[in-house]
């Protein structure tokens, strides 16, 4: 009678679990219109010609829906990169009406027309995505169902997260069926409207999948979904991995180390405050110290220096675009790059 009762209490356990799951990942699309997301990088590698620190990013800010059926969600998102005694800090704020770019401790306002391209750019994608069959949102319209990634979830407790009860849930992943789900989404994606064509691979060559189950050593899942609207408010994704000999001369001589990606969704539903910065500058300001141009992109129409030539602007982009140059892979040198660029 004891074993009876723990075997139906140990089936009883795990139908809760994939139940959770169900409602978490394969239910009706949830509506996530406020709040505050928070995005954590860092990758800690192992040997590597030069040798590097640990590196670190995070992205993190309020974010809001328009109230208008065709207006721009508004955001205000901060991003700051750390490799070693290296930092970089960027940001974008959106009010739904006017776009800002924060750069290296700058404010500057985006122009009327480049905002409106962006604009409409999403406007396109959303209107994609709403049309079911040409751009459908959830993950089982996709095809992909995360549950097939996971291998024995466990329930951990029950927690608060983001003012919010949540279920912890605890899960090893299965490499090769994740990367079938990549390979998934990578064929969709410009169809979804995420990519231009060519910007992205079609699929994972065989080698590539080959590379990746053989070099992961471990990976676990740790999901905390809301206990009453199952609507995912922190994730949190543990890799160790060694890279397999044959690939150690192209990885730049890395052997090994670990990857941890953390989401965080806070203060779902409430009112959130995204304002106009007020100290902000012309973009142009900032163009000129690229001699016009953003690295690796063009100007905008009617942006400075269209010919990328003159002045103190012109040399101080000259020296960073070669500096750029000589980096290479290296983050930590252009990290150090950035010092070139003199505050407007």
């Amino acid at each position: 009678m004891l074993v009876a009762a723990a075997t139906l209490a140990a089936c009883g356990g795990e139908e809760d679990v994939q139940t959770i799951l169900e409602d978490t990942f394969a239910g009706e699309d949830k509506e996530v219109d406020s709040g505050r997301v928070a995005l954590g990088l860092r990758l800690t590698p192992t040997g590597g010609t030069p040798a590097t620190g640990p590196i670190a990013a995070r992205l993190e800010g309020p974010f809001a829906a328009s109230e208008e059926e065709d207006g721009l969600p508004g955001f205000d998102l901060d991003l700051s990169l750390n490799a070693g005694p290296q930092a970089f800090t960027a940001g974008v704020v959106s009010t739904g009406e006017d776009g800002f770019l924060r750069f290296q401790g700058g404010t500057f306002q985006l122009p009327e027309q480049v905002f409106a391209e962006f604009r409409q750019g999403y406007l396109q994608s959303r209107e994609r995505s709403e049309q079911g069959e040409d751009g459908p949102r959830s993950f089982a319209a996709l095809g992909i169902d995360p549950r097939g990634w996971l291998r024995d979830p466990q329930i951990v407790g029950e927690e608060e997260v983001g003012g919010a009860d949540t279920t912890h849930i605890r899960a090893d992943i299965d490499v090769a069926a994740l990367l079938e789900d990549i390979n998934q989404i990578l064929s969709q994606a410009g169809e979804l409207g995420v990519a231009q064509p060519g910007q992205t691979p079609q699929q994972l060559t065989d080698v590539q999948r080959r590379l990746v189950t053989e070099a992961v050593r471990s990976a676990r899942m740790d999901l905390w979904t809301g206990a009453e609207d199952r609507i995912v408010r922190q994730l949190r994704l543990e890799v160790d991995y060694a890279i397999p000999e044959e690939a150690q001369e192209e990885a730049q001589g890395l052997t090994s180390g670990e990857l941890a990606l953390e989401v965080t969704i806070a203060e779902l539903g409430e009112d959130q405050e995204i304002e106009a910065p007020e100290d902000a500058r012309p973009l142009d300001e900032l163009l000129s110290q690229f001699g016009g141009q953003l690295p690796g992109g063009s100007a905008p129409e009617g942006g400075a220096n269209p010919e990328g030539g003159g002045g103190e602007s012109g040399g101080a982009a000259t020296e960073y675009d070669q500096c750029l140059e000589e980096a290479g892979g290296d983050v930590g040198a252009i990290q150090e790059c950035a010092e070139l660029l003199s505050a407007p």
